[in-house]
C-alpha cells in the first residue's frame, strides 16, 4: 500500500531496536515534527511484550483519498464498522491499518487536512497522543475484544407517543432515530471497551500527559459548541410549530444529540481511572460535571458516569458470557435513560459465527 508514482516528497528510514520505521510523505512541510513524534511513540511502545510489528510505515498524506481508493480496489473494508462509512474514514486525522493474521507490519496514515483543521498539525503533544493511541490499538487485542467481535447488537427505539401526526413524517423520524441509536449503541458497546483498553495502554506507557492534553482540548471544543444549543432548540421548536414533529419527538432528538456528542467522552475518562491516574481523571471530570453535563438533557449525566464505571471495571481477560453481560448491562442503562423521556429501547445481543 503506498502513494501514487511521482508524489513522494519525503522518505525517511529509521531503525529503532527491532523495528524498521519508514516515513513517506507527499509534502515536506512540517514533516520533521510529525516524524519525531512517531519515532518517540514507536520507540517506547515497541518495548511492550505484546508488540509484534517488525516494520511500520507512516504515510503522511494531504488527505486519505489514496487509502480509500486502495481499499476499494482491493475490495477491503475496515474492521471498525464506523470507518466503513466513507465520510467517517476520510475525516480521521490518523488511522492505523493492520492485519491481526499477519502482525509483522502496519501502516499508519496521517491525514494532513484533518490534522490542520483540528489544530493538531503544529501541536507536538497532540501528535504524540494520537500516534500513541493508534499504535496501542494492536496491543489492546485480548480475550475481551475477541469476544466483542463475536457479538451482534440489535436495537429498536419506540417513542411512547407519535413522532408526528402525519404517518409519513412519523415513519421518517422513527427510522432516523433508530439509525442514530443503532450507531450510538455500536460505538459505546461494540467498540467502546476496545477504545478504553487502547487508551489505557497508552496511558500506562507514559503517554498520559499527551492524552490528557488531547482530552482537555476536546472538552474545550465541546464547551464552545454549547453556544449553538439555543439555536438548535429554536429550530426544533419551529419544526414542532409547523406540525412536522411532536414536542416529545423534539425532546428525544435533543437527548439523542447530546448522547452522541458527549457519551463517547466516557471512553477517554475511564482509562485514567483504570490505570490509577486519579488526579488526571478528576481534573477531566471537573469541567464535565461543572460546566457541560448540567446543560445537557437530564438523563445524560447519570448515564455518562455509569458508562465510565462500566468501562473502568471491564476485565480484559473476560470471555463469552461475561462480555455479553457487560454489553447487556450497558444497553439496559441506555434503555433506562431513554425511558426517562418517554421511549422504549428493545435490544438483543447474540453471538455470530466468525
Amino acid at each position: 500500500m503506498g502513494l501514487a508514482h511521482g508524489t513522494v516528497k519525503h522518505f525517511g528510514l529509521h531503525r529503532l531496536d527491532h523495528v524498521e520505521l519508514r516515513v513517506v510523505a507527499d509534502d515536506e512541510t512540517g514533516i520533521l515534527r510529525v516524524e519525531q513524534a512517531e519515532m518517540d511513540v514507536v520507540g517506547r511502545l515497541s518495548g511492550d511484550p505484546r508488540w509484534q510489528h517488525k516494520t511500520v510505515t507512516l504515510f503522511v498524506l494531504s488527505d486519505l483519498q489514496p487509502l480509500q481508493r486502495q481499499l476499494e480496489a482491493l475490495g477491503l473494508r475496515p474492521a471498525d464498522v464506523r470507518l466503513q462509512e466513507r465520510d467517517e474514514l476520510l475525516s480521521r486525522p490518523v488511522l492505523n491499518v493492520y492485519d491481526l493474521a499477519s502482525p509483522a507490519t502496519c501502516n499508519v496514515f496521517v491525514n494532513r487536512k484533518a490534522m490542520t483543521e483540528a489544530k493538531y498539525w503544529e501541536d507536538s503533544l497532540a501528535l504524540e497522543g494520537l500516534f500513541a493511541h493508534e499504535h496501542a490499538h494492536p496491543l489492546s487485542e485480548c480475550a475481551y475484544t475477541a469476544a466483542l467481535r463475536a457479538l451482534r447488537i440489535e436495537v429498536q427505539l419506540k417513542l411512547d407517543v407519535p413522532w408526528a401526526q402525519d404517518p409519513a413524517q412519523d415513519a421518517n423520524w422513527a427510522a432516523r432515530s433508530n439509525q442514530q441509536i443503532g450507531a450510538l449503541a455500536a460505538k459505546l458497546f461494540s467498540t467502546g471497551a476496545r477504545e478504553v483498553f487502547t487508551n489505557g495502554i497508552a496511558v500506562a506507557a507514559g503517554f498520559d500527559r499527551a492524552l490528557y492534553h488531547l482530552n482537555r482540548e476536546n472538552i474545550a471544543i465541546l464547551t464552545l459548541g454549547l453556544r449553538f444549543r439555543p439555536a438548535l432548540a429554536a429550530q426544533l421548536a419551529n419544526v414542532v410549530a409547523q406540525g412536522q414533529l411532536s414536542s416529545a419527538g423534539a425532546d428525544m432528538l435533543r437527548l439523542i444529540g447530546d448522547m452522541q456528542a458527549f457519551l463517547p467522552l466516557a471512553m477517554e475518562i475511564a482509562p485514567f481511572k483504570r490505570e490509577h491516574f486519579v488526579a488526571k481523571a478528576r481534573e477531566l471530570l471537573r469541567p464535565l460535571h461543572g460546566q457541560l453535563l448540567p446543560q445537557l438533557e437530564p438523563p445524560v449525566a447519570g448515564l455518562f458516569d455509569d458508562l465510565v464505571d462500566l468501562y473502568a471495571r471491564a476485565d480484559e481477560a473476560a470471555t463469552g458470557e461475561q462480555v455479553r453481560a457487560d454489553v447487556e448491562r450497558g444497553l439496559a442503562r441506555l434503555a433506562q435513560a431513554l425511558a426517562e423521556v418517554g421511549a422504549t429501547l428493545a435490544y438483543r445481543v447474540e453471538e455470530v459465527s466468525m
